[in-house]
């Protein structure tokens, strides 16, 4: 349950890059569960997600958005395959309460509202809020109404500064 937004990079390769997440060459299955990858930028493959075809079977995506990304070739997925991928928005409006503010809790007239399959260890959102049976697509769920965030998400890391990164070898 994680909130990728607002990163960029300008980096190009052959292999494909993203603003969000990249996999490269031999890594083991990754799977991302009910996580928001918006706001993206990537002069390369892709703003969202990138993965080489090498990687295309290894990436399971369950009960995410991504959406709202930019880059040179597929503004939100770059790669060959969605084997394993389980009721995501991919490329599609997911509503957004208000994502030009950053608040990328799902609006109540948002196709992702009660949209994905539930599984083990499901937990809560990033509110704090436990998923409902089916959950909600994304790192928030839908809790029937959108009031202000009351803790609004952290500021984009700039370029060159201290930020977070998960490397899988």
């Amino acid at each position: 349950t994680c909130l990728v937004y607002g990163n960029t990079t300008s980096v190009s390769d052959a292999k494909g890059n993203g603003g969000g997440i990249v996999l490269a060459m031999n890594v083991p299955t990754v799977t991302i569960r009910n996580t928001t990858v918006t706001g993206n930028t990537s002069t390369g493959k892709a703003g969202g997600i990138s993965f080489d075809t090498y990687n295309a079977s290894r990436l399971k995506l369950v009960n995410s958005i991504v959406s709202g990304n930019s880059a040179g070739e597929s503004a939100n997925v770059y790669g060959t395959s969605n084997s394993g991928w389980t009721g995501n928005v991919i490329d599609g409006d997911p509503k957004f309460a208000d994502a030009a503010a950053n608040d990328y809790r799902i609006a109540s007239n948002s196709p992702a509202k009660g949209a994905g399959t539930a599984y083990s260890g499901i937990g809560k959102d990033l509110a704090g809020v436990d998923f409902a049976n089916p959950p909600s697509l994304g790192c928030y769920e839908f809790v029937g109404s959108t009031p202000p965030p009351e803790e609004p998400p952290e500021e984009p890391v700039e370029d060159g500064k201290d930020g977070a990164a998960l490397y899988i070898d």
